[in-house]
């Protein structure tokens, strides 16, 4: 999945000037979770509802091009740009263990041989 062209435009407020203790403090919560226990946000987890909805929201907002549009989420776009930037990383790293446990894995069946 590419990033969404939205994304482009605000990654660095959302890396240097956001003040984060201004968010939901449901996000600020999230937020210190996915940096504290980031494998209990991998895909098919028990956040997999946060992650469609964050999922969700970034899509409608490249689709629009618009921030701060009226949506069903009740997050505020900076908040949804910071858990999707979170999230997008946890799952990047999620993607790199798995290539590398099947490159072991065919490694080891190899050895076996």
């Amino acid at each position: 999945m590419t990033a969404p062209n939205i994304v482009r435009s605000f990654r660095v407020y959302v890396d240097t000037g956001t003040d984060v203790t201004k968010f939901n403090k449901g996000v600020q919560i999230l937020l210190d979770r996915m940096d504290s226990n980031p494998e209990e946000f991998r895909k098919g987890s028990r956040w997999q509802d946060v992650i469609d909805t964050v999922t969700q929201r970034m899509r409608e907002m490249d689709r629009l091009r618009t921030l701060d549009y009226p949506s069903s989420c009740s997050l505020t776009d900076l908040e949804v740009l910071a858990l999707w930037k979170k999230l997008h990383f946890i799952h990047a790293e999620e993607f790199t263990e798995d290539i590398m446990r099947r490159l072991l894995g065919a490694a080891d069946d190899s050895s076996k041989k």
